[in-house]
């Protein structure tokens, strides 16, 4: 990645959704949960959302669910989608990244896709991604190691280093 020297800088927490029409530098940590960033080029703008958890529970109220709606997958990317369709982004010209979905429980050993958290919000994110006509240029998901992700919304460039045990690999 280039220097960043004065661009303003975001860290995006669990939950949480940007979309940046200003260039920004936004980092964020992921272990089972997703982010998935969105980037057209022809007017330099950006989104990210860094989802917890696939889809509400059936037990949850609609005031409790939107109450943090994107921590969702189910409803951040509709959001993000609507939101880039404000400044006149067409699902065509979109650039769209996966990261995350990590079994950070497991040993290495044990790093097969199963019926854990983080594999239930990739596979979460690629069904909703596929049904909005979205192709995923580039992608890093599952394993047992975090994720630390800096992703630039004037360029779309996302820098991304796993993490082993809290430091990076």
């Amino acid at each position: 990645m280039e220097n960043h020297t004065g661009l303003s800088q975001i860290f995006l927490r669990p939950g949480e959704l940007a979309v940046c029409a200003e260039p920004c530098l936004v980092t964020t940590l992921l272990g089972s949960c997703v982010a998935v960033t969105m980037y057209c080029a022809r007017l330099k703008i950006g989104g990210i959302c860094h989802a917890l958890l696939p889809q509400p529970g059936a037990r949850q109220t609609l005031s409790e669910t939107m109450a943090e709606p994107y921590r969702y997958v189910s409803l951040a990317i509709p959001a993000m989608l609507k939101t880039l369709g404000s400044y006149r982004v067409t699902v065509e010209e979109l650039e769209v990244k996966l990261f995350g979905g990590a079994n950070v429980f497991a040993r290495p050993s044990e790093a097969g896709p199963s019926n854990v958290i983080g594999h239930s919000n990739v596979a979460c994110a690629r069904q909703l991604l596929d049904s909005s006509r979205l192709t995923i240029k580039r992608s890093h998901t599952g394993g047992v190691f975090g994720r630390k992700l800096r992703f630039n919304t004037a360029t779309g460039e996302v820098w991304m280093k796993q993490l082993q045990n809290g430091r990076s690999s």
